[in-house]
């Protein structure tokens, strides 16, 4: 019923698969191939989908030693051809891509191999994939006040997920990116001491709004609603890349929502439960 009411609307990537990923997936590539039409410049806009690239850079780099097809868990839209960033990792050609995820793949490549951590493998991809967002949006202002806050949003999710646990040093030294709106070095040291001192110091920071949420699902929410508030600033420019921004954030807000909904219906949530979940739309 959901399939059927989405064609409906016009999501015709539904019409051809059952597959929710898939459809979803094709939606969002063609977002970004309307976007790289009319662009002027739109390595200005990569800055939004380079974590696609880390995301396929995990699972290409997870199937080889685990001797599975990590390609289809690849998603897009994405920089990098994903037949090339296999070739690349399955013949330890790491310099044969491009600068801003080589580094990374060689050595998340090396960290892998020696440890098989495959948690610590995904928290040093996901690092390098915040600070390569950071990296690619540039001194844009707009740009790089969403990258900043969304680097700022991770860190936080990822500091209550650890202040819950009683990981390492070796886990803390991986999990934190830089950026500008938070200290991270003063944020891992309250995670550290416990759920109650993170909560403290997030209540005495610009993000003090997240501090009274219980549930790490509302704290997504809530970060993401944040995101999309910022975005609201793009309908007062005329002229330049920030209505673009917004567009695809907006198709990106729709997807998060559909995929929600998709999944919920799945496993039998009910309406009050979806909602709960369910994200802010720009309009």
């Amino acid at each position: 019923d959901a399939r059927r009411a989405l064609i409906n609307k016009g999501f015709s990537e539904f019409e051809t698969t059952d597959d929710a990923d898939k459809a979803l997936s094709d939606y969002m590539e063609k977002t970004w191939n309307y976007l790289s039409e009319i662009a002027p410049d739109i390595s200005k806009l990569e800055f939004m989908i380079i974590k696609n690239d880390f995301h396929n850079l995990k699972a290409i780099t997870k199937g080889i030693a685990s001797t599975t097809d990590g390609r289809k868990f690849c998603i897009k839209p994405c920089i990098i051809d994903i037949e090339t960033m296999y070739d690349c990792i399955m013949n330890k050609n790491f310099d044969a891509l491009p600068s801003i995820i080589s580094e990374t793949a060689k050595s998340g490549y090396e960290l892998l191999a020696s440890t098989m951590d495959g948690q610590l493998f995904d928290m040093f991809i996901d690092k390098s994939s915040l600070e390569a967002t950071v990296q690619l949006a540039g001194s844009n202002a707009f740009s790089k006040k969403i990258a900043d806050m969304a680097c700022a949003f991770a860190n936080i999710k990822i500091a209550a997920r650890l202040a819950k646990t009683s990981a390492n040093d070796v886990v803390y030294s991986y999990a934190f990116s830089e950026c500008d709106s938070l200290n991270t070095n003063e944020l891992a040291k309250a995670a550290r001491r416990g759920y109650e001192q993170f909560v403290t110091y997030i209540d005495n920071s610009e993000y003090s709004y997240l501090a009274k949420l219980k549930s790490q699902a509302a704290i997504e929410r809530e970060c993401d609603n944040r995101i999309m508030e910022i975005l609201s600033e793009a309908k007062l420019v005329g002229f330049g890349i920030e209505p673009l921004i917004a567009y695809y954030y907006a198709r990106a807000a729709e997807w998060v929502n559909l995929r929600i909904i998709l999944s919920a219906k799945r496993t039998g949530f009910s309406k009050d439960a979806i909602k709960e979940r369910m994200r802010d739309i720009y309009v």
